[in-house]
């Protein structure tokens, strides 16, 4: 009875390795498997595979971009004044600004700088988002008078004090056309830059008559000249008929209110958007109000009649870059 009782012990014990060699041995990952366990310093069972199963899976992906980043993320017109200025080894006292404005460039939002160091102009085109440095050069002007020959390069730019003012460069105008300020309406008067030559852009009407002059902003030489004769038409050709005298300022709606007929028709509001342009202006004998702004990477453009207040044209674009 003993020997049988041995032999049965022995029996299952040798069952019982069998099953746990044939546990040991299951490859891992197969259906079924047990996960591999350890025990920590306190005696707990630590499984490192679930945990590992557990962290990897979180969904990973890229982080969206919040709504509204693109438009906060430009550096603003000081900061792109300043690379331009570190770039060309100069100080904001050293130079005179000619232009310094935001705008587009193939679909990309740059700003672009233009300003004076003694006779050399400096233009630069800059990244509006990344302050990179796009475009740039400089050049040495050799200004005219005028008459085809050429002026002795000055050694700096010409200060404030030494232009003429807009009011004189208004009066030699009229005395050119043999007409008083009461006789005529001013459509455009401003300070600009031709060919290196800082000039005001004169233009105004005298009944039907359209005036043009580019006047030299430090001589007051009349650089260039012209009148264009507008008629009615009433013939049915569809044009508008042109008026007998020219509309007063009184008549125009005002810059202020061509905005906001631009923003009402995009349908947003002026705290949406920056503009870039908002002027008056003429278009066929037609005085207007161009009006640009962006919203986000949309760029709307007006052209609107400054006495109907009539969208004359306009277009909407979407920079995808």
């Amino acid at each position: 009875m003993k020997k049988v009782s041995f032999i049965l012990i022995v029996i299952s014990l040798l069952a019982l390795l069998m099953v746990g060699c044939k546990q040991a041995g299951q490859p891992a990952g197969s259906e079924g498997a047990l996960t591999p366990a350890t025990l920590d310093e306190n005696g707990f069972l630590v499984s490192e595979n679930l945990l590992k199963v557990e962290v990897s899976a979180v969904p990973q992906g890229p982080t969206a971009e919040p709504i509204g980043a693109a438009q906060n993320a430009l550096i603003g017109l000081d900061a792109a004044k300043q690379i331009a200025l570190e770039h060309c080894k100069l100080n904001m006292s050293d130079v005179v600004f000619t232009e310094a404005k935001q705008s587009k460039d193939d679909g990309v939002a740059v700003y672009d700088i233009e300003f004076y160091f003694q006779e050399i102009e400096y233009d630069y085109e800059i990244d509006a988002t990344t302050g990179a440095i796009r475009e740039y050069d400089y050049d040495t002007h050799r200004p005219s008078n005028g008459s085809g020959s050429i002026v002795v390069n000055p050694t700096s730019v010409p200060s404030q004090d030494e232009y003429i003012g807009l009011e004189a460069a208004k009066q030699i105008a009229l005395n050119h056309a043999e007409l008083s300020e009461n006789e005529v309406i001013f459509t455009e008067a401003k300070r600009s830059r031709d060919d290196g030559v800082v000039v005001y852009d004169i233009e105004f009407y005298a009944r039907q008559v359209e005036y043009d002059y580019e006047i030299d902003a430090i001589t007051g030489a009349i650089r260039e000249w012209d009148r264009d004769t507008h008629n009615s038409s009433g013939s049915g050709s569809g044009t508008e008929p042109k008026p007998t005298t020219a509309p007063t300022q009184n008549e125009y709606i005002g810059l202020d209110a061509a905005k906001k007929i631009a923003l009402n028709h995009a349908g947003v509001s002026a705290s949406q958007v920056t503009f870039t342009k908002a002027k008056q202006d003429k278009d066929d004998g037609h005085v207007v109000y161009e009006i640009e702004f962006f919203v986000g990477n949309v760029e709307y453009e007006y052209e609107i009649d400054a006495i109907t207040g009539k969208i004359r044209e306009w277009d909407r674009e979407v920079d995808d870059d």
